[in-house]
């Protein structure tokens, strides 16, 4: 049944109506319809105009709830309803996702702490939100979330004193204890609600307008009139000689019996009463009339003898026993009955429960609850020596928290101006917490907490890891009435002063996004998301090839001898490049003045020279570039031009081919249309009737009758002469592959074709020159060399990078999917060390007093995927990216429409972040760091450019660097290499870094490993400069991981001798791994470090010295990179690209390699502390499982054994017996009849040469 067909009852409707005034509390048992209520109610406020572009809030206190109201509102709605809640891993960082959310939903159903976080640190705004619906409403008291977001927004109340309410405790106090009571509970409730009303408006007041509003008259009446009564409510005597408790149900009893029992005849002068009741929130009542600190204090000091408690004093807190406890109400249940019965714990105390002589069922009760008090001893001796095993953990403020009248009034609240996110006593405690959590540790590190002392007035000490100044660590409180609100308090000030030092962000979070995930960068520029950009681009790239008004003939050289004119619509730069074993260039450029008739000749003269030579396609669209013949004034040659067109497919008149013309002229045969042949020689001893070679295995008696044979086709008559000499050529191969080498090697040469014989009837010659000829061939390469050079140079220009060499930044902008000789991938792995360096150097100096674990997240985000694209897209690197085949088959150089210098290409999304890297690496090969810190301002990356690197060393800092290391004696000395003199090298001031944990002063860890890279990929890049990326990548993982770190700090550097380490697990760990790396070979921690696991704080150690010396040295990069180099000399002059894959690795290539469609397959299986893994393929269990403390270990262990097995033919699991991929493929082919190749077998083709061969 859906809301529509359900017909609200009376009351529901009359709170439904209320509800659409002003705000209501629908206090109502459980099934009577409270959620269809709030269902009502958002569909009819969502419909007002005031709730345009807001949404629908509804706050559940459990998780279960969430799904059920949500459930309940999407069945019966049309909304769009989201669910919310702490376990789906919200992220506050996440504001566009947020923000995304929001406009995608009409209702939030949500958690109290999740709506909270939102607002607080300014995700959402309550402004957005048309209706806040409170579930189970009754939980808004204390420090519950509820309540927390009600003391930010609720409005400033009414003068309504809520006088139902008051009239019905008036009746039950007036039932209970008598009419004296009752007007006293009366003046009590009315003098605290009146005095909570004037207290409360003028805080508001000032918080919100600053200013203060009277209130009405009467109330200050009303005042002056209890005040005229107090006198008769107020104790006069006091005797301090006694001490007992009774517990009361209600706050209004306790409060009562408080003022009244002193004024009892018979006990006048021997009592002191206080009340001891719940905190609730101010407006409230009576509840808050006295302190309960106040009472209990008084109470222990003996100045309170007589304690009026509910049941707020059963438990938890620290009294003194009791010579009376009396039970003044009825014992609702088992736990009330011991706890009250324990305050009465003197041999001579006496425990009272009152009840009413006819009350049989509660006598029962009674009497089942006394029985079973033995049994609830002896199960809390049991619980208590459980919990007595378990670790203690700090306890969270939970809702449980009484607040003080004076303490709420005393707190502060903390707006951030830009943004709107504030901070309270409320979420001050998490956010201190948040931040320490997300400094890193290791097993053999504690979770760095902040520490909290006990009292009244809180200390709270931050870990001595944040790089924080000394006095920023050490936070003391003001004195508050609780200890929970004294520890709010200090947080508070803490996060405020986080704030300040810029710890915290303008949002309060410690970080902006999640690693990787971040939705803007440093700078607060929004990022795109990876699926708002097409997988494949269409791009306009640059393009120099163009047709206008002005035109440049380029001469064209080969071999130093001008060859032919190139002409377009650009002014090019000269370039050279090596095309097959030729030499091509152009060099100076004039500007050309032609007419129509003049641009109609080039334009069909270019068409046929790349039909003849090139393409054997027509070309429809106009062209963007003429490459004609020239004088020798490198003019164009139009009478040799008119020639060649004059007799386009060939002139037949063979009177002015003379014997100069061979090897030099050009021949098409006309039964061959798009063939071209080079003239050998003229065989006047031949003639189309002359048989064939007597060796032929062609069954044909003569020429003519074979070429009949071979030239017959549908539609196609062969004309072949019966006469006539034949002619000797050699096939001409068409020449459109532009691939080229940028060191100027020697391009792939085309296959050699054997001579064959023609009839000279059959053919023509071509009026074109040698030259023009040779020209043509060279066309692909010269062509792609020139753009590629025009487009390196335009991003240069255009983006205002560094001069990088042109042929780095060729390289940095061509994608692999180009298929030319060389790619981006090599740079794109060394530009993505420069921007990691770069980048993090950058957030150790801008934000000094951040923590490893905040930038390390940021430092993720700043060199994201997403980010790189982002950016890439801003500034337009995709106009200059590379990313057309070497192959122009179909001719390319075309006009687009419209388009100047411009050419519509399809680009990968990936390629955009390759080319960022590629391109910073080929800065930072032709001049750098200081130059790739320019190209990164110029990329628009987050790098800070020169002056980040020099603003993080003082003024103090520039020489440090000569006084700590004297570096052209440690550099040039050989006794640097040798541990002890290191040793004395190493200033005092670099024993912190090798301090437990390192991260507690100095350079951060990723600030290190981000050098060691570098240095390390730069020395391959240089050593191995035909290396691919892949190539590069293993040997720099082999160098710069935890075992070959730990084997230089260890062997080389002896750096645990100098530690200073407080942990005995860790200390213990050292002591085993030392004597292992001790006896290990360079060799053996690059070709089997996987089989090492030393602690990772050897590691750390290392990269921590090498840190301090990039920051000591003034982040001087090649000072830096010579002392990398010259510590980890014995590990880098071993490394190479042909270095064994470690087992996983060689597992997979061996066995895709064999012929295997299937994979290897890893299972793990836990065993106690360590961890098993094994082996199968196809089903077939090979190994394992093998266990380790460490699941790489295992895992390559158990890949090393499971490759001997399969290798093994003897074995049972050997791949020849388990694989059953080719036994499949015999199926199918069988079922298909199809006869599938051998995977080893190469397939052939057949070429007929004995026939074309020439007879002799």
């Amino acid at each position: 049944m859906s809301v529509e067909t359900l017909i609200p009852r009376r009351y529901q409707e009359e709170i439904f109506v209320k509800a659409q005034t002003s705000n209501v509390i629908a206090a109502l048992d459980t099934g009577s319809g409270k959620t269809f209520i709030s269902t009502l109610l958002i569909k009819w406020i969502a419909v007002q105009p005031s709730s345009y572009s807001k949404s629908v809030v509804f706050l559940v206190p459990k998780v279960a709830l969430a799904e059920q109201q949500a459930d309940f509102i999407t069945r019966n709605t049309s909304f769009r309803v989201l669910k919310i809640y702490g376990s789906m891993d919200v992220d506050v960082s996440d504001r566009e996702g947020w923000e995304s959310k929001f406009a995608q939903h009409d209702v939030i159903v949500t958690t109290p702490q999740v709506f909270y976080n939102l607002i607080t640190h300014s995700v959402w705004k309550i402004s957005k939100v048309s209706l806040l619906v409170f579930d189970e409403c009754h939980h808004t008291r204390k420090n519950h979330p509820y309540n927390m977001i009600m003391r930010e927004y609720q409005i400033a109340p009414e003068l309504d004193l809520e006088w139902e309410v008051i009239e019905r405790r008036y009746q039950v106090t007036l039932f209970n204890l008598g009419p004296f009571c009752a007007a006293m509970y009366l003046h009590k409730e009315m003098w605290t609600r009146i005095r909570a009303l004037i207290v409360q408006r003028s805080n508001y007041d000032e918080v919100v307008s600053g200013t203060s509003k009277a209130l009405p008259d009467d109330i200050y009446h009303v005042a002056e009139i209890l005040l005229d009564y107090q006198s008769f409510f107020t104790p006069d005597h006091h005797s301090p000689t006694f001490q007992g408790i009774v517990f009361v149900e209600q706050r209004q009893v306790a409060a009562c019996l408080a003022d009244i029992l002193p004024n009892v005849p018979e006990l006048k002068g021997l009592i002191t009463c206080a009340d001891l009741v719940g905190k609730a929130s101010s407006v409230e009542g009576i509840s808050n009339a006295r302190g309960n600190s106040n009472a209990v204090l008084a109470f222990r000091q003996k100045k309170v003898n007589l304690l009026i408690a509910t049941n707020v004093a059963e438990e938890g807190l620290d009294f003194p026993a009791c010579d009376l406890v009396i039970r003044f109400d009825k014992v609702q249940h088992l736990v009330g009955y011991v706890q009250s019965r324990g305050r009465a714990r003197n041999k001579a105390s006496t425990f009272i429960i009152m009840v009413q002589s006819d009350d049989t069922e509660y006598l029962k009760k009674f009497n089942s609850l006394s029985s079973s008090e033995p049994a609830l001893k002896t199960l809390y001796q049991t619980r208590a020596e459980t919990l007595k095993q378990k670790e203690t953990v700090e306890p969270i403020d939970d809702e449980d928290d009484d607040i003080d009248d004076a303490d709420l009034q005393a707190r502060a609240r903390y707006v951030v101006p830009g943004t709107g996110a504030f901070l309270t006593y409320d979420n001050a405690v998490n956010l201190i917490g948040y931040l320490c959590a997300l400094i890193p540790v290791d097993k053999y590190t504690s979770p760095q907490l902040p520490e909290y002392t006990d009292h009244h007035s809180s200390v709270l000490r931050l870990p001595a890891c944040l790089p924080l100044p000394p006095e920023d660590l050490v936070f003391k409180g003001p004195l508050r009435h609780s200890k929970k609100e004294a520890k709010r308090a200090v947080a508070f000030m803490a996060v405020k002063r986080l704030h300040q030092l810029d710890v915290l962000d303008d949002y309060l979070l410690p970080v902006a996004n999640k690693r990787g995930k971040g939705t803007r960068d440093l700078e607060g520029r929004r990022l795109m998301p990876l699926s708002a950009v097409p997988v494949i681009m269409d791009v306009i790239v640059r393009d120099p090839w163009t047709m206008g008004e002005a035109l440049w003939l380029h001469v064209v050289y080969v071999d130093d001898h001008p060859v032919g004119g190139l002409v377009t619509g650009t002014d090019l730069p000269p370039v050279a490049v090596r095309s097959h074993d030729y030499l091509a260039e152009t060099r100076a450029s004039m500007r050309l003045d032609l007419d129509d008739r003049e641009r109609s000749v080039m334009d069909r003269f270019t068409r046929l020279a790349i039909w003849h030579i090139n393409t054997a396609k027509d070309i429809n669209s106009p062209l963007s570039l003429f490459l004609v013949p020239i004088t020798d004034q490198h003019d164009p040659d139009f009478p040799a031009m008119e020639r060649l067109l004059s007799n386009p497919y060939g002139d037949p008149d063979w009177s002015l081919v003379t014997e100069e013309s061979c090897d030099r002229c050009m021949i098409v045969n006309i039964n061959e249309r798009g063939r071209p042949y080079l003239l050998r020689r003229i065989r006047r001893d031949l003639s189309p009737q002359s048989p064939l070679p007597a060796d032929s295995k062609i069954s044909f008696a003569t020429y003519y009758e074979y070429w009949k044979d071979r030239w017959t086709r549908d539609k196609w008559t062969p004309l072949i002469p019966t006469d006539g000499p034949l002619i000797e050529v050699s096939r001409l191969h068409r020449l459109n592959a532009a691939k080229y080498h940028l060191d100027k090697s020697p391009s792939e040469r085309p296959t050699s074709y054997a001579p064959i014989l023609l009839p000279l009837g059959s053919c023509g010659w071509l009026a074109m020159s040698w030259d023009v000829l040779r020209a043509y061939q060279v066309l692909p390469h010269l062509t792609r060399r020139l753009t590629d050079i025009f487009r390196a140079r335009a991003a240069r220009f255009e983006l205002g990078i560094p001069p990088a060499m042109d042929d780095l930044l060729v390289q940095a902008l061509t994608i692999p999917g180009a298929g030319a000789s060389y790619s981006n991938q090599r740079l794109e792995t060394l530009g993505d060390a420069v921007l990691k360096l770069c980048t993090t150097v950058h957030l150790f100096n801008k934000y000094p007093y951040r923590h490893e674990g905040q930038l390390d997240i940021m430092r993720q985000n700043c060199v994201s995927n997403r980010f790189l694209m982002t950016r890439a897209l801003e500034i337009g690197l995709q106009r200059f990216i590379s990313g057309e085949t070497h192959s122009v088959l179909a001719w390319r150089y075309v006009v687009d429409d419209g388009a100047v210098r411009c050419a519509r290409r399809d680009v990968p999304r990936r390629s955009l972040q390759d080319c960022m890297e590629a391109t910073l690496g080929a800065v930072f090969a032709t001049g750098g760091i200081p130059m790739a810190l320019r190209a990164g301002v110029a990329l628009g990356l987050s790098m800070g450019g020169p002056e980040s690197w020099r603003s993080g060393m003082g003024a103090d800092r520039a020489g440090r660097w000569r006084r700590c290391f004297g570096i052209s004696n440690v550099i040039l000395g050989t006794s640097f290499a040798m541990g002890g003199c290191w040793r004395k090298r190493l200033p005092i001031r670099l024993l912190p870094r090798l301090k437990r944990p390192c991260r507690t002063s100095g350079s951060s860890s990723s600030e290190t490993v981000a050098v060691l890279d570098i240095v390390v990929l730069e020395h391959l890049y240089k050593k191995f400069p035909t290396a691919s990326s892949a190539q590069l990548h293993l040997p720099k993982s082999r160098v710069v991981c935890a075992s070959a770190l730990a084997f230089l700090a260890v062997k080389h550097l002896g750096l645990h001798k100098l530690a200073l380490i407080n942990n005995v697990d860790l200390s213990m760990a050292i002591d085993q791994a030392i004597p292992v790396l001790e006896s290990l070979t360079p060799k053996d921690i690059l070709t089997h470090g996987w089989k090492y696991h030393p602690p990772k704080a050897l590691s750390d150690f290392f990269e921590s010295i090498m840190g301090a010396v990039l920051v000591d040295s003034g982040y001087d990069y090649e000072r830096t990179a010579a002392v990398v180099e010259c510590v980890m000399a014995c590990l880098l002059d071993e490394v190479s690209p042909s270095l064994k894959q470690d087992p996983v690795t060689e597992l997979h290539h061996w066995v895709a390699k064999a012929g295997c469609r299937m994979k290897p397959n890893f299972s793990s299986h836990p065993k106690g502390a360590r961890i098993g893994v094994a082996v199968s393929l196809h089903d077939v269990h090979l190994v394992g499982p093998i266990a380790s403390a460490f699941k790489p270990t295992a895992k390559f262990a158990a890949a090393e054994r499971a490759l001997a097995l399969l290798k093994d033919p003897t074995k049972a699991t050997s791949l020849e017996h388990i694989c059953v991929c080719g036994k499949l493929e015999d199926e199918l082919a069988t079922l298909l009849n199809v006869d599938y190749p051998s995977i080893d077998t190469p397939i052939q083709s057949t070429f007929l040469h004995d026939v074309d061969t020439v007879h002799k």
